[in-house]
């Protein structure tokens, strides 16, 4: 057995972890970053029935986006209207649990370490996982996209981000301190 997890201390932080995951699921309103509800959730939408590929943003357009997320949104929130729990915030709670389930089992994957005897095989199943990718894509997009060379060639190549603004490395840092400033109390 590894001895990292014949240490005691281990199951409780396991556990710790767990309702740390839970506590934050349930006590959450919104999202953290825009990204959760414009990338998601509105893509989601689209397939849903409530979204036009016009209400969404550049990014739908562009293929840039991969869709397991946004299928593993219609997924929960189908079978969410289908039990009658229609409300949104408490769909998005759902969402929340979820999430938090997967990233507690996440946990375990950092608390055991495997034999390097599993890397081939954890290595040959990549295209799978790539190919299954592609195929999501396709199944949202309505047509044959590899989304991260699309994703490269919009961001890198065609610098489309430049049209949002840019900002140097340390320039996160200076937008930080003015926030702070500006928000901060008297």
């Amino acid at each position: 057995m590894d001895p990292m997890l014949q240490d005691p201390l281990m199951p409780r932080l396991l556990i710790a972890g767990v309702l740390f995951h839970l506590a934050t699921a349930r006590m959450s309103t919104g999202f953290y970053y825009p990204d959760e509800h414009f990338q998601i959730l509105e893509f989601a939408g689209l397939k849903l029935g409530f979204n036009q590929p016009g209400d969404l943003a550049w990014e739908y357009a562009a293929h840039i986006r991969p869709n397991l997320q946004p299928w593993l949104a219609y997924t929960a929130i189908s079978g969410l209207d289908q039990i009658g729990l229609t409300e949104p915030f408490a769909q998005a709670r759902v969402l929340r649990f979820l999430s938090a389930d997967l990233s507690s089992i996440s946990l375990l994957l950092l608390m055991r370490r495997e034999p390097l005897k599993i890397l081939p095989p954890m290595l040959a199943g990549g295209p799978f996982v790539l190919a299954c990718g592609v195929l999501l894509d396709r199944a949202f997009y309505g047509d044959w996209v590899f989304a991260p060379w699309s994703y490269l060639q919009a961001n890198l190549i065609e610098g489309r981000p430049a049209a949002f603004g840019t900002l140097p490395w340390w320039g996160y840092f200076k937008l930080m301190v003015s926030l702070h400033a500006c928000c901060s109390g008297p």
